[in-house]
């Protein structure tokens, strides 16, 4: 149990590196959260800084998603307990795996170096998703370019994204219910991060992909 806890801790505390911020600050000398929309994430990156620096804040939000997952199912897998009940390997292993991802998101959302401040958990998320479930993110990511370039809103696509993501789960993982607790649980956490941009979709004030502006605050 001790194990499990420290290493949930290390994946929240792994989400929690301001990404954004780092970059802006030691390569430009600028905090991004005072331009643009002031959030964190890789998409008001890209407007601030642009191509470069924004794709550099993409990966590195999304590794902070595989690497807490890979940690997560290196190190618990190693624990005696595991192997002297096998037959609790599976459910286990997938309860503390998945609340490390979530841990990691809500470090990313909610960083203990920001004041529990942060972004909105996407890209991060994509990187738990990536190690989770490779075949989902894949569907999900295709689904997310789709509307991206049918809509030009990213925030719409995000939510679609966040929101497709339990159905996914249940439909290949009908029986893992730690997997499917974490998609209800995380696409919460997604979706109520992105309220802003929701209010703002529906009052037809958000920004698309290409215009100036401080609307669109998705990451």
């Amino acid at each position: 149990m001790l194990t499990a806890v420290l290493i949930i801790i290390i994946a929240y505390l792994i989400g929690s590196i301001p990404s954004g911020l780092i970059i802006g600050k030691i390569g430009y000398g600028k905090d991004i959260r005072d331009f643009g929309s002031g959030n964190l994430g890789a998409t008001n990156t890209f407007r601030v800084l642009g191509v470069v620096p924004g794709s550099l804040v993409l990966i590195l939000d999304a590794l902070k998603g595989i690497l807490s997952i890979g940690i997560a199912s290196y190190f618990f897998t190693q624990t005696p307990t595991l192997i002297q009940n096998p037959q609790n390997v599976d459910f286990m292993h997938s309860t503390v795996v998945v609340l490390s991802g979530f841990a990691a998101i809500c470090g990313h959302n909610w960083s203990v170096y920001l004041k529990f401040s942060g972004g909105k958990g996407v890209a991060t998320g994509a990187g738990v998703l990536i190690m989770l479930v490779p075949k989902i993110i894949l569907i999900l990511l295709v689904i997310w370019l789709v509307l991206v370039l049918v809509f030009r809103y990213v925030s719409l696509a995000s939510v679609s994204m966040t929101l497709l993501f339990p159905v996914l789960m249940i439909y290949y993982y009908p029986g893992n219910i730690p997997y499917i607790l974490f998609s209800l649980i995380a696409a919460f956490a997604v979706t109520f991060q992105h309220r802003s941009n929701i209010r703002r979709l529906i009052e037809g004030k958000e920004n698309r992909v290409g215009e100036k502006g401080n609307k669109d605050r998705s990451d």
